[in-house]
């Protein structure tokens, strides 16, 4: 039973009964929330991040950026290597990373990332893996 002020989280089938004398009817409805429509939840905010890229040149996960669909992720990324090394820097909205440092082609391994909101209160890491 939901009352006035319950909160519906992920998924929720809801029933609606109905008497007038001797008649009744029954009507259901089931509510589904995306938690990832939730901007500030860390699921959203890690759904943000690839967990890989491809830099061949095929057209086909050639960069490494912030997916920006549904809601904008503003701030700063920054990749390091395994080693704790700055590899590049750039803005979360229109930045990118192809695999390069430096004019030199990395390494296939796996990369870390930290993202600092503009507002200095969404932070995440975590790590991807460059194929090659």
């Amino acid at each position: 039973m939901i009352n006035e002020g319950d909160r519906i989280t992920e998924t929720q089938t809801i029933y609606i009964y109905t008497e007038s004398g001797v008649c009744s009817d029954e009507s259901s409805f089931t509510i589904s929330i995306d938690l990832l429509a939730c901007e500030n939840s860390e699921e959203a905010i890690k759904s943000k991040f690839p967990n890989f890229f491809t830099p061949n040149g095929d057209g086909t996960n050639d960069t490494w950026k912030v997916n920006q669909k549904l809601f904008l992720l503003e701030g700063t990324v920054t990749i390091y290597n395994r080693y704790g090394k700055l590899i590049s820097q750039f803005d979360a909205i229109n930045g990118e990373w192809d695999g390069y440092s430096n004019g030199r082609r990395l390494p296939a391994s796996d990369y870390w990332y930290k993202f600092e909101g503009i507002d200095g209160e969404i932070n995440s890491t975590g790590h991807f893996a460059l194929k090659r």
